[in-house]
């Protein structure tokens, strides 16, 4: 029972998260602000820990939207770069 619940919060957690992915690179391709991008992965980081059952899916997916916002939709794009000062921010 535990096993398939873990099964179950790792793929809500997995989906969230892409779908956030998602929906940024869509806002990016259709809009030129990009003020949405971390409220968006910041609405995705709250449904994963409202909806699974322990801090460990939260935690991770906090870091893993920090080092997306990053690495995807903060200039430079698609390159880490924790140098620029909005970047500091976010970290």
């Amino acid at each position: 029972m535990k096993h398939q619940q873990r099964k179950e919060d790792i793929l809500f957690s997995v989906c969230v998260f892409f779908g956030a992915f998602a929906i940024n690179l869509l806002i990016r391709k259709l809009f030129t602000t990009q003020t949405l991008v971390p409220m968006i992965f910041v609405f995705g980081v709250f449904l994963i820990s409202l909806k699974t059952h322990g801090y460990c899916y939260g935690i991770v997916s906090a870091v893993l939207s920090v080092f997306a916002v990053n690495f995807a939709f903060t200039y430079p794009y698609y390159t880490l770069d924790f140098s620029v000062e909005e970047g500091i921010l976010s970290a």
